[in-house]
């Protein structure tokens, strides 16, 4: 790395107020993001353990039975595999996989890393395929940096790992690894002798595999998607009486599904809007249930999700950067068109003794879900009980304002092939476990909901017992904030159900569905603060959930265990913890830069090994490998005996990835990055609500936060300094957080570096504040996120002194970019240029389940889509040149491009003066990114660098509603 230099024409910057060339934004921007070592995070984390002999093991205690605590144990023998992307030290974009063993006996020093190796030696050759448009829409869903492996499984029971690498899928075990034998041992590479510890992986031969998972009763069975149909690969067992390889016999390919060719049907794939909006990616799910026939063979189940997309509006987007005049087409429902429908299937197959799949039988519900519940539109989430016994789905209605959760009876899936639409079936109602309503808001959906393992082992419940029951934990708003719950239901036992014969061409029945009795709900967190959606971990033998949250602080979340159960208490407890200061002093750091943002990556329930991530403003994310211990409670101690409470802490075994300081590892020869400063403004608001009978309105106070970048200019320019305002602002984000955000770091470093303070905000409507905080902006987008941006430039501008309010640019991507349109025409006086990246501009013409969920229908609610539009208020674009900067992918399947084109045609026609930027081959997620930053920089040197010109004041346009007025108190 250089240091700084004058001479060094690449790094002029703060010192220089001449604008420059665009090569030389576009050198020195190229430079940055090649020199920003990629820091090699692990993802698709497993961990794989060789419980001690003294681990508490076993079938999890019934609701009677006394919890016996897990007392500090020898650290287990533990192996992690993973994806990383620092093979041998070297930094990569492209993601290896990698395992780090933890012996008991060879603990590296606290402050070590632990030992990460290749866990192939040598895999099969493969010739890197092109990527198919299935995986790289998929790859654009689920928001992936990295190429390389795109998908990791491990059964942890048996040791089958099945990884997705350059589109091919390599099937193997790591089968004789144990506490004597902690790591592979390279042996001769041929055809005949397999790896000591880890067989020659087998290549499945299957075209473009999309969420491969392995069979849990089968290790040698995997499932996938390719293209539209549900693919089952049977891998051959070894044969250790042969000594033949099991990798040199192909595996057995078959199509579980075989869906017609340009009908818009799909199986195991979930429609786009379940994807983009609902964050679920899978639509096939193993049953964790076997049987055997009288022949021998072996029966397995698998359920899918069938799309139809038939009546889903198509939209063409241009692959205008080939020569040819290809269109791509997309099925891309907008608000008030209709959606796709699912509904749900089970396959049936059996394994012979000979390892042949036979009898394979597609069974369906006598009526799909959508003629069964036709009020509720998306299949939110779907899975198995713990047992297999039932399916269970989550369904929300159009607005997702109603939440149901049922059980399905595997024996209400019939083949009807074999039947006439005369012929009688018995039919089981769904079981209604848990139906959520808010009318006001919405409802957030989250993957939290986890079923517990039954006290009976499977089937066994007596025969003619009159009820059966379940237990599970979910995540609910229903106190304002996601709060966790243990929920226990009982309904009538199939021996009791309400189960009836009808011809299968009849209606529906009008009562599809039994509502369980809910015998009891304990909610078991508590306060003005959220349990995070994304997961939570179970220790069943322990009855303890691990999991995140906000009860500290809002920007810096936390690890925390909660009893439930026998193990019930009155608060979670916190496992996470901050820096030392030790270590802190050692490398010249304020106490303050101790605070550290925490998640949970990994947790094996058998051993209590954990793997926990953590990092800060000042500190690149480190993973850490931990002890989980429970304890009983010193007041919950009567005779020597444990009575149910127990005070659950970790203690650290060893480092995956130890923290490593930022400013080690960003870019050198820019000028060094400070660590942003954490901005707090309390307002005063005037809350509006509808009741029955009259509108309510009441003064609360609302506090809002932000970080401040600022360049190393000292002392900073008497008036503050030239400013972005980098803006998201829309509902389901938080972008102000106490993390190491490594693209936002990187951005703020090449901006200071050229003289420019970056400010960003969290306003109402934004994530993780609870459901008033995110319910501000239902039936207005655009107007109170807009309004509260504001006042806080204005409240930081006047707190710091360290923002020139005369020369602020507005900047933002998505609906960053629509927030960044919304200023220029609503508070063009505000900012002096506005960047809009990607940019909604009529919400009318985005997809259905985003848009309607905080807007309503459009033909409920037209005033809100008109209030949120940014055709409304073209007049209030400034007039003035360069202002205005938009840019744009072509092949933007997200926010079509068509947005931004309406856009320019109404500005030309008014004589709007704007810049455009357009990459042919970018989805929502520009590719040329290195290109746009460079074009930015270039903006803001003619924007905002200079001080103001003066210049005739533009319209500024309000919105045409009733807002809240926001007003600044100390």
């Amino acid at each position: 790395m250089e240091s700084v230099t004058a001479s060094n024409p690449l790094v002029k910057g703060i010192e220089s107020s001449e604008p420059q060339a665009f090569s030389t934004y576009f050198n020195v921007v190229h430079r940055a993001t090649s020199a920003y070592p990629n820091p090699g995070l692990p993802s698709f984390l497993h961990i794989r353990s060789q419980p001690s002999q003294s681990t508490v093991s076993g079938d999890a205690p019934s609701l009677t039975d006394d919890i016996q605590p897990t007392l500090p144990q020898p650290t287990p023998a533990c192996r992690l595999y993973y994806a990383g992307t620092n093979k041998d030290g070297i930094p990569s974009r492209e993601a290896s996989l990698l395992y780090a063993d933890i012996c008991p006996s060879l603990l590296p020093p606290n402050d070590a890393e632990l030992n990460s190796k290749p866990l192939l030696f040598q895999a099969p050759e493969l010739n890197p395929r092109e990527t198919s448009l299935a995986a790289s829409l998929l790859r654009e869903r689920m928001r992936m940096e990295y190429s390389g492996i795109s998908d990791l499984k491990v059964d942890v029971d048996t040791g089958c790992v099945l990884v997705l690498m350059g589109g091919q899928l390599l099937h193997f075990f790591d089968n004789q690894w144990g506490i004597n034998s902690l790591s592979p041992t390279q042996s001769a590479n041929n055809d005949e002798s397999p790896l000591n510890g880890v067989t020659r992986p087998t290549l499945i031969p299957v075209p473009s595999p999309l969420q491969p998972a392995i069979c849990p009763m089968n290790p040698y069975l995997v499932a996938m998607v390719s293209d539209i149909d549900l693919i089952l690969a049977s891998v051959p067992p070894p044969q250790p009486a042969t000594g033949v390889d099991a990798s040199a016999t192909p595996p057995t390919i078959i199509n579980l599904t075989n869906l017609p060719a340009n009908a818009a049907l799909s199986a195991g794939s979930p429609a786009y809007v379940i994807q983009e909006e609902f964050d679920r990616y899978v639509g096939f799910w193993w049953r964790p249930h076997s049987e055997t026939t009288s022949t021998g063979s072996n029966v397995y189940w698998l359920l899918y999700e069938e799309t139809d997309e038939s009546m889903v509006d198509i939209s063409y987007l241009p692959r205008s950067a080939s020569w040819g005049a290809e269109l791509e087409p997309h099925r891309y429902p907008k608000a008030g068109k209709a959606n796709a429908t699912s509904t749900l299937k089970l396959v049936r197959f059996e394994m012979s003794q000979i390892n042949e799949i036979v009898e394979v039988r597609t069974l369906n519900l006598p009526w799909p879900l959508f003629k069964l519940l036709p009020d509720f539109e998306y299949i939110v989430r779907v899975g198995w009980t713990k047992d297999g016994s039932y399916a269970w789905v989550q369904l929300a209605n159009r607005v997702q304002s109603r939440f149901l959760l049922l059980l399905i009876p595997p024996e209400d899936f019939v083949n009807q092939t074999s039947l006439v639409d005369s012929a009688d079936i018995t039919w089981h109602p769904l079981i209604q476990l848990l139906e959520e309503v808010d009318a006001q808001f919405w409802i957030e959906s989250n993957d939290c909901l986890t079923f517990l393992t039954p006290s009976a082992p499977p089937h066994a419940t007596p025969v003619g017992a009159a009820t059966e029951g379940c237990e599970f934990i979910a995540v609910s708003r229903r106190s304002g904030f996601s709060h966790l719950y243990h929920y226990r239901c009982e309904w009538p036992s199939a021996v009791g159900l309400n189960s009836s014969s009808r011809p299968l061409s009849a209606e529906p029945p009008s009562d599809p569905i039994i509502e369980a009795k809910i015998k009891r709900v304990d909610q078991l967190t508590f306060g003005e603060w959220e349990v995070l959606p994304n997961h939570i971990f179970l220790d069943e033998a322990n009855n303890l959930i691990l999991f995140e949250g906000l009860r500290e602080h809002p920007l810096w979340p936390n690890v925390y265990a909660v009893g439930y159960g026998k193990a019930l208490g009155s608060t979670a407890f916190r496992l996470s913890t901050d820096l030392p200061a030790q270590q802190l002093a050692s490398e010249g750091l304020s106490p303050d830069c101790g605070i550290l943002a925490h998640s949970i990556i990994a947790f094996d329930a058998k051993s209590g090994l954990l793997v926990l991530a953590s990092s800060n403003h000042t500190h690149m994310p480190g993973f850490a490998v931990y002890q989980l211990h429970t304890q009983p409670s010193p007041t919950a101690m009567k005779d020597g005996q444990a009575q149910g409470t127990y005070l659950p802490n970790i203690s650290q075994i060893a480092w995956l990835k130890n923290h490593r300081l930022l400013s080690h590892v960003l870019p050198r020869f820019l000028q060094p990055l400070a660590p942003p400063r954490v901005l707090t403004c309390r307002f005063m608001t005037l809350d509006e609500t509808m009741t029955a009978t009259k509108l309510v309105t009441a003064t609360s106070s609302l506090t809002l936060y932000g970080l401040l970048f600022t360049p190393n200019t000292r002392p900073p320019p008497p008036t503050g300094f030239p400013t972005v305002h980098l803006v998201y602002g829309g509902p389901g984000v938080q972008l102000v957080r106490g993390s190491c955000i490594r693209s936002l770091f990187i951005r703020a470093q090449i901006l200071c570096h050229y003289g420019y303070a970056v400010l960003l905000c969290d306003c109402r409507g934004s994530a993780n504040r609870g459901a008033a905080f995110a319910g501000h902006i239902k039936l207005k987008l655009g107007v109170p996120e807009l309004d509260d941006h504001i006042q806080f430039l204005k409240e930081a501008a006047r707190k710091t002194g360290l923002i020139d309010l005369q020369r602020v640019a507005i900047h933002g991507s998505s609906y960053g970019g629509y927030m960044s349109l919304m200023a220029a025409a609503r508070y063009g006086d505000t900012y002096r240029a506005a960047i809009a990246g990607s940019p909604v501009v009529d919400w009318a013409h985005y997809d259905t389940a985003y848009t309607e969920r905080y807007l309503g229908l459009p033909s409920e609610h037209p005033e809100a889509y008109t209030i949120g539009s940014v055709l409304s208020y073209l007049q209030g674009f400034p007039d003035d040149a360069p202002y205005l900067m938009i840019s744009h992918g072509g092949q933007d399947e997200n926010v079509h491009f068509s947005h931004t084109s309406s856009l320019l045609q109404r500005l030309d026609s008014l004589g709007k003066p704007y810049e455009f930027f357009y990459y042919p081959a970018s989805r929502h997620g520009i590719r040329e990114d290195d290109h746009l930053t460079a074009c930015i920089l270039s903006f803001l040197d003619r924007t905002i660098r200079s001080p103001p010109v003066p210049r005739e004041p533009s319209v500024s346009v309000s919105a045409p509603m009733t807002a809240s007025e926001v007003s600044t108190s100390n």
